[in-house]
This record gives structure tokens, sequence and C-alpha cells, in this order.
């Protein structure tokens, strides 16, 4: 395959290039071969540069652009991604290439819907669904349909995200496009997790990894076993979420995805259970939260700023009372710079202050914020959780003890009692601890959440 395409890039066919992309591009998108496939299309973009413009080279051009653009996305370069995608949309359209505008339209949805900018990935996609279905292309509809349900799931909005992705399941069992099915069943699998429905998240998480492993998708299987470790943190089996994130992190390592290695460091900031000290967890935060600033990854940030404040608060100084533990994310960047100073003071902290990922907080706190603008709390509301008990939780998540509850938030510990009480009723748990992990794992933006987003 290889050699056909090099044949293909080095005479400039664009015929021949246009008809052996889709085979070249998969074989590296499933294996992992990020920056492989980069090269190669790169190759090809720099060879069809020189000819002349005519239609067909246009096309081919177009191609070949979104495919390496795809590359460059999952290798960290975002904004190159993002303009090579709309580079070679506007050939496309230019060129009236309808059946190539799929491939673009369907990848930069995606590439959206990973940033956080949910709307205009799903205003892309929504395009490319039209046009799939106007041309009767049952491929690029399921993965029209698979990207919407990523979107809807990230809203909250879990009864649409299970519609999307059983459609998009269904066309793909029909097509029998194991590689495609595997992203609808993770995307089912979320929605069961965010309802509480571990055993069914977990029989799906599983049957996505299956073919992960098939087809020796080291990236797919990095982020099943996220998915799973999540569901047995949420189920209360903390061995098997540690077995689960730690597989997750070499997978990640090994498919050189800088999105799964930020989120495989994330999860393991979540247990209690790593060894080593509360630096050493931080230490991974730092590195997690390098990572999803370089990618430029609202979502990403947001997981690590929470992470962030759940980690510091046993070294921050007492005196800072709970405001380090704020769920305003405003409040969050104040106590960073307090800890900068703070860290930066004390002599057997000089290197390992984190100056760089309480930079992070600082400097980036913004395009978290803006992710969390307008979140409906469908998870929270789906449990019909006052809004007051919704703050509670919060709370619980930050590890604060009833008698911190109820001084932040002016009522008595009987009062917290009573919230404690229905919440345990409505999730169907027995513990605080059982409470905090099932709304880590099926929400784990609600910690960043103030107090104004949850109520609406």
């Amino acid at each position: 395959m290889r050699v056909a395409w090099r044949w293909a890039a080095a005479a400039a066919s664009p015929q021949d290039i246009i008809a052996a992309a889709d085979g070249l591009f998969h074989l590296h998108d499933i294996r992992s071969w990020f920056s492989q496939g980069e090269a190669e299309f790169a190759a090809a973009v720099s060879a069809l540069s020189v000819r002349t413009t005519n239609p067909t080279v246009t096309t081919a051009l177009g191609k070949v652009m979104s495919c390496q653009a795809w590359f460059l996305f999952h290798l960290g370069h975002t904004q190159r991604a993002i303009a090579l995608f709309n580079t070679a949309l506007d050939m496309l359209r230019s060129a009236n290439a309808s059946v190539e505008m799929m491939f673009p339209l369907s990848y930069l949805g995606a590439v959206y819907v990973h940033l956080g900018d949910l709307v205009r990935g799903a205003q892309i996609c929504s395009e490319g669904s039209r046009l799939a279905r106007e041309l009767e292309n049952q491929y690029y509809q399921a993965i029209a349909c698979n990207i919407l349900g990523q979107a809807a799931y990230e809203q909250g909005d879990y009864p649409t995200a299970r519609r999307w992705s059983e459609e998009s399941l269904s066309i793909e069992r029909a097509l029998n496009n194991k590689w495609s099915m595997a992203f609808s069943l993770i995307n089912l699998g979320k929605v069961a997790l965010a309802l509480g429905d571990f055993g069914r998240a977990e029989h799906l998480f599983y049957e996505s990894l299956a073919i992960r492993d098939l087809l020796e998708d080291h990236r797919g299987s990095a982020i099943c076993l996220s998915y799973l470790g999540n569901t047995a943190l949420a189920s209360g089996s903390l061995a098997t979420a540690v077995v689960h994130f730690t597989n997750g992190l070499a997978f990640s390592e090994s498919a050189g995805s800088p999105w799964c290695v930020a989120n495989a460091l994330f999860n393991l900031a979540k247990l209690d259970a790593i060894e080593g000290t509360q630096l050493a967890k931080l230490r991974i935060l730092q590195t997690g939260l390098d990572i999803a600033v370089y990618i430029q990854a609202a979502p990403l940030i947001a997981t690590g700023l929470s992470l962030l404040a759940q980690c510091a608060a046993p070294i921050l100084p007492k005196h800072w009372g709970h405001t380090a533990l704020a769920a305003d994310m405003g409040a969050q960047c104040n106590i960073a710079e307090q800890f900068l100073v703070w860290a930066n003071a004390q002599s057997s902290l000089v290197d390992m202050t984190l100056n760089s990922a309480i930079d992070l907080v600082v400097t980036h706190a913004h395009a978290a914020r803006q992710h969390l603008v307008d979140r409906p709390m469908s998870w929270a509301q789906s449990h019909e959780l006052t809004p007051r008990e919704i703050e509670v939780l919060q709370l619980i998540m930050h590890g604060l003890a009833d008698a911190q509850i109820a001084e932040q938030l002016v009522i008595s510990r009987r009062t917290v009692s009573t919230h404690l009480t229905s919440i345990y009723s409505k999730l169907n748990v027995k513990s605080r601890t059982a409470a905090a992990l099932l709304a880590m794992a099926a929400d784990p933006l609600l910690i960043v959440s103030n107090s104004t987003s949850a109520t609406t």
C-alpha cells in the first residue's frame, strides 16, 4: 500500500492519489501511526502543489490536505490542522467535489468537538450529515451521526446522544465497519455511565476494546481503558481502576497521542492509590496540563484544573481555609497565584514548585471557563438533585467534611446531613465517597461549575 502511494505521489498523479488516499489514511489512523501518516500526506501535498491547477488536481490536493490535517491534530498541532482543514474545504468547494468534502466536514467537526467548541462542531458535522444523506453515502452518514452523538453527550443531552449513537451503530453493523462501530459503542457506554448503569457501560466499553485490540489500535484501546477505569472508579472498584488507568497510559504513550496521554495522566491523578507524595501527583498533573494547553483542549484543561484544586488542597497553608477549593474558576486562579508565591518560599520545594502548572491555571483559566459557560447540568438534573444538593455534592467532591460544608454554605450541620441523605437516595449510593466518585466519573466538570451554572 505504501509503495503504491509513494509511486502515485512521486508521479503527482491526482487520479491515483485520490484512489489510494482512503486506504493509506485508514491504515495509519487505525494503527495510530500519526507521524508516518502526516509525512506521507505532506509529501503528496508538496508534489501536487507544483502541478498546473485544474479541478482534478484541486480535488486531490483538498483530499490529501484533509488527511494530513487529521494527523497534525493528533500530533497536537491544533491550529495548523484547523487552518489546513479550512483550506482543503475551500479548495473542494471551488472544485464542486461534493464526495471529497464529506471527509473534512466530518473530521473538522470532530476536531471542534474535541476542543470543546460544541456548537461549531455540531454545525460542521450537520452539514456533512446532510451531504452524506444527499449522496446516499452511509459510511460518512454514520461518521457524522457518531460525532453529533459526541457533541450531544458533552452538552449533557443524553437522550439525543444515545439516539445519534444508536443510528450510527446500526449503519456500521450493516456495513460491517468494525472500526467505526468501536466509536459508537464508546459513545453509548459513556451515556450509560453518566446515567449510572455501570454494568451496561462496562459491557459496551469491553466490546469496543475487543475491536480495538483486534485492529491493533493503541489509541482506541487507551480510550476504552480510560472509560473502563472511570466505570470501575464510579462503582467503587479502586483496584480495577488502577489497572485500567495504568494500562491506558501505556497504550497512550505507545500511540503517541498527546490527547490520550494527557487524559491518562489525569486519570492517574484521580487515584489516591498512586504511590508517592502529594507533590508526585501534582507533578503528574503538571505534565498533563502542559500537554492540554499545548494542544489547546479546553475540556482537558478544565479537568486538569479541577484535579489540581483537589490534589493541592492537603499541602496548602491552613490559614487559606477552603477558598482554595472554591468551585468558582476565578477563585481557583486567585489561589493558584497564592500557591505559587508560597511554594517558591519553601526552600525544600525549590525543584518542585510547579511553576508551569500554576502558570497554566492562571493563564488558561479563560479557556476552561468558556467551556463551562451555560453548560447544562443534565446529569445532576437527571437524578433530580436540587440546586442546593448540587452545591453540597460539589463540596463533597472537593473533600470537605460536614462542618466545613455547613460553614461554607452558611447552614447547620443537621441541614447538611439532610441534604446528604437525599443525595445518597437519589444517586442510589451509601456513602459520600461513592457519591463523589460517581459524580466525578459521570460529570467530571461538575466539580468546577460555579453555583450559578449549577442552578441554571
